[in-house]
C-alpha cells in the first residue's frame, strides 16, 4: 500500500523508470520497517509501514503527512496468541482493555 500511495502521488506507471523506483524504494522502505523479530501482528504491521511511508514521502518527495495519532493502543491482545504484549509499542500494561 505505501509503493501504491507513492505510485498515485508521482504518477509512476510500469513505464516511467524513475518514478516506478521511487514507488519500489517506497515499498522497500516499508517491508524493512516490518522485517522485525516479533510474530506476526497486523495491526503493529500496518501502523508500521504506514510510519514508514510517511517519512519516505517527507523525506523524497518533501510532503509532511499529519502525524500519526498520540498514544495509539492495541486492544486486540486476546485475539492474537502470539501476541508480543509489551515488546510491542502499541502495548501499555493495564491500559489496553
Amino acid at each position: 500500500s505505501v509503493g501504491m500511495a507513492v505510485s498515485l502521488l508521482v504518477g509512476a506507471t510500469p513505464l516511467t523508470g524513475e518514478k516506478r523506483s521511487l514507488a519500489n524504494r517506497a515499498t522497500a522502505a516499508a517491508l524493512f520497517a516490518v522485517a522485525d523479530d516479533a510474530p506476526r501482528c497486523c495491526k503493529r504491521g500496518v501502523r508500521t509501514a504506514v510510519g514508514a511511508g510517511r517519512g519516505f514521502i517527507a523525506d523524497t518527495l518533501g510532503i509532511k503527512l499529519p502525524p500519526p495519532q498520540a498514544g495509539a493502543l492495541c486492544r486486540d491482545m486476546a485475539r492474537n496468541r502470539e501476541c508480543a504484549l509489551g515488546s510491542c509499542s502499541y502495548f501499555r500494561e493495564g491500559k489496553n482493555g
